[in-house]
């Protein structure tokens, strides 16, 4: 059922691509560093490790040429580093220059939350973006979430709910929600069908 809606939610959106007049960056470049997730939740739990490659299509399928996870995770390898938050000890052209992007893009976790009250079970995904140019500034943001509400389980099912399977009850709901976050993400290059500005004399 959750693999069904998943499957449902993707269809929606390529559908909604497909019908929607592209929205352009118009500006020059197209190699974007999409860093690791930061993970602002207390979950303590490390789903941005599964968020990362869905954030990284959503970049991809709008035209971009993606940094391979390969280069960022030796980039913190080689920094000792651990988790994404690390990065941020870096500023924006610091980290385009170390991986030769033109942007880079800035995803983060921002909810893994499961609320039970008795009868019911809501679970909720809440993810946002930032894409900046080399410079640091601004470009684009988006914000995205997921949520499904299902029957209340069982006291055995909630004595048996251990951090994995909070994890996997709720990892179906990553890409709905990047989705979500992406749907205004501007295609790489200029807008084919905007007239060109005229020259000066």
């Amino acid at each position: 059922m959750n693999a069904m809606k998943t499957v449902l939610a993707l269809l929606a959106v390529v559908a909604a691509v497909g019908c929607a007049k592209p929205i352009y960056l118009n500006r020059e470049g197209s190699v974007v560093a999409v860093l690791p997730p930061q993970d602002n939740t207390n979950a303590n739990l490390e789903a941005w490790e599964k968020a990362w490659p869905v954030f990284e299509r959503e970049v991809a399928v709008r035209g971009y040429a993606v940094v391979s996870q390969a280069a960022v995770r030796e980039f913190m390898a080689s920094r000792k580093y651990t988790i994404p938050a690390e990065l941020n000890q870096h500023t924006c052209e610091e980290l385009a220059q170390a991986f030769k992007a033109d942007f880079v893009f800035y995803p983060q976790m921002d909810v893994w939350d499961r609320t039970t009250v008795i009868i019911y079970t809501k679970l909720k995904v809440g993810v946002s973006a930032t894409l900046k140019d080399k410079a640091g500034v601004p470009l684009w943001q988006g914000e995205g979430e997921e949520t499904d509400t299902s029957a209340g389980i069982t006291p055995r099912q909630m004595i048996a709910q251990t951090v994995g399977g909070l994890f996997a009850s709720m990892e179906h709901m990553l890409p709905p929600a990047v989705s979500d976050c992406c749907r205004s993400l501007p295609h790489c290059g200029f807008d084919p069908s905007a007239k060109p500005a005229p020259e000066k004399k």
